[in-house]
């Protein structure tokens, strides 16, 4: 793809078995010294840090089937889940299928996490979840927008918005559970105002 930083041009694998995390902070950093996005095509990504969007878009397919079971959308594995896998600062993040490796034991964290104004996690599927979505409460993440998202089998939460001074916006998310997990789909608190 032109017009940006493909994570395979850096040395991702995508094969589900290689971990691209490196891959993945160097076409970040990339992105943060030049104002292009960061492409994801197709395969399967493993991830085993946070990858931290400071004012930078990373995207997979601009439309697909992310609303199925089964979904077109590049796939990135959430390997560690005592850190998030995406820090949304400010950034934007779209058009991936995310997939956890959720064990009852241990500390976790949230899959994607939104620490900064006006960050973007749209057209998603994220499946097995500790939380899917969330804002911290304390850096102000206002102006964010998270929408078209499916949440697949949130153990905790699917997402949680908090600490946002300016307003959010939530539309058009769906978290679906059964079983054992599902003890929260939606949580607010501390918010000046939302729609949703």
């Amino acid at each position: 793809m032109t017009g940006a930083h493909n994570v395979k041009a850096y040395g991702a694998a995508g094969d589900g078995k290689t971990d691209d995390t490196e891959a993945f902070k160097a076409a970040v950093a990339a992105a943060e010294s030049d104002g292009l996005p960061v492409y994801v095509p197709g395969g399967k990504y493993l991830v085993s840090d946070t990858i931290a969007l400071n004012s930078v878009t990373l995207y997979g397919y601009p439309t697909g089937a992310w609303t199925a079971d089964n979904c077109d959308l590049p796939t990135v594995l959430h390997s560690n889940m005592t850190v998030p896998l995406f820090d949304v600062r400010s950034g934007a993040l779209s058009g991936l299928h995310i997939e956890c490796s959720y064990t009852k034991e241990g500390k976790k964290a949230a899959t994607v996490m939104i620490t900064g104004t006006g960050g973007r996690v749209t057209d998603m599927t994220i499946r097995n979840p500790y939380i899917g979505i969330m804002c911290d409460d304390k850096s102000n993440p206002g102006r964010c927008y998270i929408g078209n998202i499916f949440i697949v089998q949130a153990w905790e939460m699917g997402v949680y918005v908090a600490g946002t001074y300016d307003v959010p916006i939530i539309e058009n998310v769906e978290v679906w559970n059964n079983g054992e997990t599902g003890k929260i789909g939606f949580r607010f608190a501390h918010n000046d105002d939302i729609r949703a």
